[in-house]
């Protein structure tokens, strides 16, 4: 039994460095790392603390919002310009590492830190983190590392109140830097008010002997000195207003939901794991150790108030684990059930979950890491930065204004200032007076007004842009010049392509991420470069190996081949292969909606009426205003109709039938109305419309593509 307590151990103790190390090697896959640096540039060269938020974008920029992060911009602008660009990963580590430390030293001193429970716990922090944006190159970093500082000093002061008082003191330090590096201090307000009113609850109902009148007084003043500290930035009284504001009299909630950060952390499943765990375990503290008998409110409160911070948006996850992870190694000293067991196999059985379970993390951990389809377990800059297209950009076309997505925003604005303005990127404040503007471009909704709107000579759009793209592809204003790993550079059809041609990545044939190589493919596609596809289709197939990456590439494989059977017109072959690539790799949705045109039009002909019709419903589920499914909708709709009237049988009336058929009709002749080349098909809605027409109408269908063998 005692060998194998030790050999649990161990391998518990093992576990700790390798989640770790797996959750902090993976690419940046967030654009603040660069413009935080930037910011910190810029305080450099100026000799100020107070960026100007107006000069690296060519659009409106507000220069009114407030962000007090100047510590860690500087700092990581110092390593980064001294030391390149891994030194971003030793501040990573450092930070990560540096928690990890504070846990251990904590779980030491309060003697618990062989226990399996705390080693288990310690290692959920590690993996919880790893997952959420406190993991990620940027301020967010710093605010883990003083959130968990906070946390500690209290519950090491709790250890022995008497004699560690003076810790307390320490709280206004770390609340002090922390102002000045990220505005997620402002959630550790919940935690002094946790401790303070938990501490009168201890005091007043608990009848806790180690909360004095005097032990009082020194939480009460260092929590007061605390809040005092918050005022010492650049900006004073000034910071809090705008964050208060920004966060509870004004949220710009709607906006917010489009940026992946403050998305539901409970909406991902793997987050639901790292919810339940800690929860599960705070349970066993409190039954093991009855603590449920004398009710201690500071645990109580904080655990509470941060586990539902967790549950709100992604961003906030990380608060928990410092709160959680101390806390239960707290009372962990007092864990009957494995210090003093009744029966002796109580221990083993605890060790054992313990490591099942530890085990059983870190697998999946993992997991997630090497066979993920969109990042990848190592270093570098991953695809939603763009960096290739950036060095494309700043190399032939500098001095023109930029437009680009919100993603790789951070990135160009790093890259590319002053040389070239862009148009948006992640900071987000400075263009709320139009970002549902941009919201609405992105996603093809406003594109020609928006074009006449903003003027820019060069624009980038990301592989991810599958609403936008397609349509500035087409667009005659613009020509393609350049695309890579992250996506596609368009320049004005009157500006020159660098060599005359247009140009492409060698890095797109050996990128680390199938989800990005899968995009590329279905841009090469779209532009009928074959060679490239091919060149794609095998790497994908020698990279991507993982027992669920094989689907995706076959996925890739039938998007491949169905395109090619479009393009030779086997249009029944191309419908097949696209339908088993859908749901796992983008399909050209303008090449599937021709599809089912085609296929609607063939069952059309052989009186297969009601098959013509969940086509073309097909068609306008992927595009609700799609001018040839509107037409063969009201065709449909009206034709079934009238063989229902002909054959008696009808359950509708001639109001209620005719609403069916006309709504897609009138639909039709909105968008139809000015273009010359669909007066026959007006013709034919006009007269069944005036109850003129006879016989069983057309239905019509988009123009074939030209052959390509």
């Amino acid at each position: 039994m005692k060998i194998f307590k030790i050999i649990a151990i161990a391998l518990l103790c093992i576990l700790l460095p390798v989640a770790l190390i797996i959750g902090n090697t993976n690419p940046i896959q967030d654009g603040d790392t660069w413009w935080q640096m930037q910011y910190g540039k810029y305080m450099i060269e100026h000799k100020t603390l107070i960026p100007d938020h107006s000069i690296y974008t060519w659009t409106p920029a507000s220069n009114e919002e407030i962000y007090c992060a100047w510590i860690p911009e500087i700092l990581l602008y110092l390593l980064y310009s001294s030391f390149g660009f891994y030194a971003l990963y030793a501040v990573k580590y450092f930070l990560a590492l540096a928690v990890v430390f504070l846990f251990l030293f904590f779980a030491y001193k309060n003697k618990v830190l062989w226990h399996p429970v705390s080693l288990l716990t310690i290692l959920m922090g590690i993996i919880t983190h790893g997952a959420s944006s406190g993991s990620m190159i940027k301020p967010e970093l710093f605010t883990y590392f003083f959130m968990s500082a906070t946390v500690f000093i209290w519950w090491l002061y709790s250890l022995d109140k008497e004699k560690n008082y003076k810790l307390l003191y320490l709280l206004p330090i770390i609340i002090l830097i922390w102002v000045n590096s990220h505005g997620g201090f402002i959630f550790a307000a919940f935690f002094f008010v946790c401790i303070i009113i938990g501490s009168l609850l201890n005091y007043k109902l608990s009848k806790d002997s180690t909360f004095t009148i005097i032990q009082l007084k020194h939480i009460g003043i260092a929590s007061a000195l605390s809040f005092l500290a918050t005022f010492i930035t650049p900006y004073g009284y000034k910071y809090h207003i705008s964050l208060l504001t920004g966060l509870l009299l004004k949220p710009d909630v709607e906006n917010l939901k489009t940026v992946s950060a403050y998305g539901p952390t409970l909406a991902i499943p793997t987050f639901v794991l790292y919810f339940g765990i800690p929860i599960a375990i705070l349970l066993y503290v409190i039954v093991s150790t009855k603590h449920y008998k004398k009710i201690d409110w500071v645990f109580i409160l904080s655990n509470i108030v941060y586990a539902i911070l967790y549950t709100i948006f992604g961003r906030l996850m990380y608060y928990w684990i410092p709160v959680y992870v101390f806390s239960i190694m707290y009372y962990l000293k007092d864990d009957i059930l494995y210090y003093k067991p009744k029966k002796k196999w109580l221990t083993a059985i605890i060790t054992a979950i313990c490591l099942i379970v530890a085990l059983d993390q870190v697998r999946w951990q993992t997991l997630l890491s090497f066979t993920n389809t969109i990042t990848w377990f190592g270093f570098g800059d991953s695809y939603i930065n763009s960096q290739e297209e950036a060095e494309f950009i700043a190399k032939y076309y500098p001095g023109h204004n930029v437009g680009n997505p919100y993603n790789c925003g951070g990135y160009f604005l790093w890259r590319l200032y002053p040389q070239n303005k862009i148009m948006i990127d992640p900071r987000y404040f400075p263009f709320k007076s139009w970002y549902n503007e941009y919201i609405k471009f992105v996603t093809n909704e406003n594109t020609e007004e928006f074009l006449q709107k903003y003027k820019f000579d060069i624009l980038h759009l990301q592989h991810m842009d599958l609403l936008l793209y397609p349509h500035i592809l087409t667009n005659p204003d613009w020509k393609l010049a350049f695309y890579g790993t992250g996506g596609m550079v368009f320049v004005k059809r009157d500006m020159p392509l660098p060599g005359n041609k247009i140009q492409r990545s060698e890095y797109i044939f050996s990128y680390p991420s199938l989800h990005q190589s899968s995009l590329i493919l279905s841009f090469a596609l779209r532009i009928g470069d074959w060679e490239a596809c091919e060149r794609i289709l095998q790497h994908m197939k020698n990279e991507f190996t993982w027992f669920n990456q094989i689907k995706f590439v076959e996925s890739a494989q039938n998007l491949y081949d169905g395109t090619r059977a479009y393009y030779r017109r086997q249009y029944d072959t191309a419908l097949t292969l696209y339908e088993k690539a859908l749901g796992k790799v983008p399909v050209p949705p303008n090449i599937l909606t021709n599809l089912y045109h085609y296929k609607a039009v063939d069952l059309w002909t052989q009186e297969k009426t009601y098959e013509a019709l969940d086509y073309i419903k097909k068609v306008l589920e992927i595009k609700d205003d799609e001018p040839y499914g509107l037409f063969n909708l009201g065709v449909i709709n009206w034709y079934l109709y009238k063989k229902q009237i002909e054959s008696g049988v009808t359950f509708l009336d001639d109001k209620q039938a005719r609403s069916i058929w006309l709504k897609p009709f009138e639909e039709f002749i909105q968008f139809a109305k000015d273009k010359p080349n669909a007066k026959a098909a007006l013709d034919i809605v006009y007269a069944i419309i005036n109850d003129k027409y006879r016989g069983k109408p057309p239905l019509i269908y988009p123009p074939e593509p030209i052959i390509i063998q």
